[in-house]
């Protein structure tokens, strides 16, 4: 669960060698009604972080030029390419952005 202020989590991998990885974030949306309700994938951006052998941290979720994070529930596949473009296998990461609190509103009584 990530908060509103669109900082992102603190995310922790490892690689065997120099690469580069990156994020897709999909926004898991409703559709339809009663028993027709599906939830789509809807693109909402994505993330690139440069890496170095060994752990690599990076803010997760954050909000950036190319994905602003919102409110809602999330898919991201994260992936590592490295110089010969060799890839590894995508790794479906679900979480959730959680709006800011409301406040309740006090209202004054007359007398």
């Amino acid at each position: 669960m990530i908060g509103p202020k669109g900082k992102g989590i603190g995310f922790r991998f490892s690689i065997s060698e120099q690469a580069s990885a990156s994020a897709d974030y999909f926004k898991l949306v409703r559709r339809g009604k009663g028993k027709h309700a599906r939830t789509v994938r809807m693109f909402q951006g994505y993330g690139e972080w440069n890496s170095h052998i060994g752990f690599n941290n990076v803010r997760f979720g954050a909000r950036t030029p190319n994905f602003r994070a919102r409110p809602g529930k999330y898919l991201a596949f994260f992936r590592a390419d490295d110089d010969a473009h060799n890839s590894t296998e995508d790794i479906k990461l679900r979480f959730e952005i959680k709006g800011k609190k409301k406040q309740k509103s006090r209202k004054h009584h007359r007398r």
